[in-house]
C-alpha cells in the first residue's frame, strides 16, 4: 500500500470516526432537550427530605449519595460548614474552566473562610434549618451569563417561585 493510497484511507475512517460522534453527540442533546423539564423523579421514601422537599419537591435530576460517619451529627455538620472549596483544585478549575469557557471576570474580593458564610457571602440565603443537623441554601440567578450574580429570597418567596415556574413549564410543554 503506497503512501498516497493510505492517507486516503486514514482519511476516510477519520471522517467516519468524527461522523459517528457528531451523531451521538446530536443524539444525545436531542434526547436531553426533548426530556428538558418532563423528568421527574419521585423520592424513595427512604431518601426523602421533608426539609428540602419544601422547597423543591420535584426534581429533573436527582443523585443521592450516603456515606455513614462515625461522628455526632453536630460535629459533622461543623465540620462541612467550615469546609473551604476553594482549597479544592477540581473546584478553582471548574469556576476558571467556567470563566474562560463564558468570558467571565475571575472574582475580585476576599471570600470569608467556611462553606456556609462563603455560599452567603457570594449572594445565597438559608431557606431551612435544623440545628445541629442539616441546613438548605438556595438563590436565584441566571446560570448562562458570564459573570454570574446570585439573589437570596426569603424562604417563602424561593418555594412560590419555584412552584410557579413548575407550572409555567408544564403549562407551555418546556
Amino acid at each position: 500500500m503506497d503512501t498516497k493510497r493510505f492517507g486516503r484511507f486514514a482519511v476516510r475512517w477519520l471522517g467516519f470516526g468524527v461522523g459517528v460522534a457528531a451523531a451521538a453527540y446530536g443524539t444525545y442533546v436531542g434526547v436531553a432537550w426533548y426530556r428538558y423539564g418532563h423528568v421527574r423523579y419521585a423520592t424513595r421514601s427512604e431518601e426523602a427530605d421533608p426539609l428540602l422537599d419544601q422547597f423543591m419537591p420535584a426534581y429533573e435530576a436527582a443523585k443521592d449519595y450516603h456515606m455513614r460517619v462515625a461522628a455526632p451529627a453536630e460535629i459533622t455538620l461543623s465540620t462541612a460548614r467550615a469546609m473551604d472549596l476553594r482549597q479544592s483544585r477540581i473546584v478553582r478549575a471548574i469556576f476558571r474552566s467556567r470563566e474562560l469557557i463564558l468570558g467571565g471576570e475571575p472574582q475580585q474580593g476576599i471570600l470569608p473562610r467556611g462553606l456556609v458564610a462563603q455560599t452567603k457571602a457570594l449572594g445565597w440565603g438559608m431557606l431551612a434549618e435544623i440545628p445541629g443537623r442539616e441546613i438548605v441554601m438556595g438563590a436565584v440567578t441566571h446560570a448562562w451569563a458570564a459573570n454570574v450574580v446570585f439573589r437570596a429570597l426569603p424562604p417563602d418567596e424561593f418555594a412560590a417561585g419555584l412552584a410557579h415556574l413548575q407550572e409555567l413549564c408544564e403549562a407551555t410543554g418546556a
